[in-house]
């Protein structure tokens, strides 16, 4: 019968695990492999990051903020009745797209929500495709 580690009372068995740390030589005999970065002599890419005055790594604004459409245009309702509108908000087959594939704030997402609704149920917008 094998006997459970878990059992109360017991130590849990420790294995012991093999160290897969590099050592400073590297891969790659007498060149050391990684020596000047692994990047040929270059720095590398950056990824945004500049050095401040100070030498500490500063991250520049990689892209402006998108902002949400009815926002862009200071919308505070979103009409029922603008089909083009609420059809560029839609899948081909009637489903709403979500926040993140539309670009909405989520206060202006329930308002696109209920006028697609509403225009489905007066009969502006199909419910299938």
């Amino acid at each position: 019968m094998l006997k459970d580690s878990n059992v109360p009372g017991r130590s849990p068995v420790r294995r012991a695990r093999p160290d897969f740390r590099r050592d400073d030589s590297g891969y790659g005999g007498d060149s050391g492999g990684y020596s000047d970065g692994g990047y040929g002599g270059y720095g590398g890419p950056s990824f945004g990051e500049e050095d401040g005055a100070d030498g500490r790594k500063r991250y520049g604004q990689i892209a402006e903020r998108s902002r949400c459409r009815f926002c862009r245009e200071k919308t505070t309702r979103v009409d029922y009745k603008d089909v083009l509108t609420l059809q560029k908000l839609c899948t081909n087959q009637g489903r709403i797209f979500s926040r993140k594939r539309s670009g909405n704030c989520a206060s202006h997402q329930r308002l696109v929500k209920k006028a697609i609704k509403q225009a489905r149920y007066i009969g502006l917008l199909t419910y299938t495709s």
